[in-house]
């Protein structure tokens, strides 16, 4: 009896054994089924959603569309192609020249008009045209604002008016621009394309005052999809990374380098140093122009183009390798850490510190002490 006992505790154990290795197994599998579930539903809703919002227009022939600054770069590429697609386009320029360019390239759906957008009165003046221009009861269906400019350099090299004055064009333009023709679009229930820039992401060494206009101009793209949401209105914001335009022309970088070195006070000039000016402009030239700025303009204006013709169409459009892969993940890191890969990046021009009258300096106080600590001192200093 005992034995016969002994062997059916034995035997229920082991079945007990048993039954919780299986009811493991099934959790496992259950496990198993319910991830493979989830990834199957996220990957069908991201195609529905791919599909669902790769729906386009089709009525672009009675649409109308106002962009700025079409002399050159992205401001033009983009009339040219609107025009292509069959929009009616207001392209408007800051010269003649690039007025008469862009009619002669385009059809006669293209109308090219002068603005310059830091004048309140010209964009009250192109308003009036434009909203004469339209067909009775239509409105704008798109406006790109894409009129900027930059500088580069120091900020300490930099006068408080050159800083208003890309403020005045990348920002407060672009908003007084909008403001005026805001009305017509509201009409159209209608898009805003903002043209801002990765640099309002992530704020590079020696572009402070574009970086500060376009920090501003994502704020109010910001502001205006929040509070234009209602309305139907729908707000884009383009965020090109270093594309080959004007603004990055090699010979118009040099050139500003040139003119603020040549302006630059005495005292100045003493502080920095040469070396620090010449070595900033080869950094800037070879370190990210060269490396990072794209000849393909397309790109953006493929998302400027997508803004204006999806039916659903994206808050924010980030362009280009260095964009996507290099500025936008420094803006995310700490502090310290973005500064320190962009002085790697950048093959940090020689600091400051111990160059030009410094250096002096460093090397009086190494004569005076004589000793192995202050020669360390100005090792660090260099």
């Amino acid at each position: 009896m005992s034995g016969t006992g002994g062997k059916s505790v034995c035997f229920g154990a082991l079945e007990r054994e048993q039954e919780i290795e299986l009811q493991g197994a099934m959790e496992r599998v259950d496990s198993f089924y319910a991830v493979a579930l989830l990834v199957a539903a996220m990957c069908a809703l991201w195609i529905i959603k791919r599909l669902y919002k790769e729906e386009f227009l089709t009525d672009l022939q009675q649409k109308y569309v106002l962009v700025t600054g079409c002399d050159s770069g992205f401001g033009r590429e983009t009339a040219l192609r609107l025009d292509s697609l069959g929009f009616n386009v207001f392209a408007t320029c800051l010269t003649s020249e690039g007025q008469e360019n862009l009619t002669a390239a385009c059809s006669k759906r293209l109308t090219a008009l002068h603005l310059d957008v830091t004048d309140s009165k010209e964009i009250k003046e192109t308003y009036k045209f434009v909203a004469q221009y339209l067909p009775e009861n239509r409105g704008l269906w798109g406006l790109v604002n894409n009129a900027g400019i930059a500088k580069v350099g120091p900020i300490e090299w930099q006068t408080i008016e050159e800083f208003k004055q890309i403020a005045d064009v990348n920002l407060w333009g672009l908003i007084d621009v909008t403001k005026v023709f805001l009305p017509l679009i509201k009409k159209e229930r209608g898009r805003i394309i903002n043209l801002a820039s990765i640099g309002g992401r992530t704020c590079l060494p020696h572009a402070s005052a574009y970086s500060i206009s376009k920090f501003g101009v994502e704020a109010f793209s910001d502001a205006l999809r929040r509070e234009l949401g209602p309305t139907g209105v729908k707000v884009s914001i383009v965020e090109p990374g270093f594309f080959q335009t004007k603004i990055t022309n090699p010979d118009n970088l040099k050139g500003q380098w040139q003119e603020l070195w040549a302006n630059l006070n005495h005292s100045l000039k003493e502080e920095y140093g040469e070396k620090f000016y010449e070595t900033s402009v080869k950094n800037m030239l070879t370190g990210m122009v060269d490396t990072c700025a794209s000849p393909y303009l397309y790109k953006v204006v493929d998302a400027i183009v997508h803004s204006l013709t999806s039916r659903y169409p994206k808050t924010r459009y980030m362009v280009g390798w260095d964009a996507k892969l290099l500025w936008i993940w420094i803006s995310r890191l700490p502090a310290g850490v973005g500064d320190a890969i962009l002085n790697l990046l950048g093959d940090k021009a020689e600091p400051i510190v111990c160059t030009g009258a410094l250096t002096r300096s460093c090397e009086n106080l190494v004569k005076l002490n004589g000793n192995n600590n202050s020669e360390k001192a100005f090792a660090l200093g260099k």
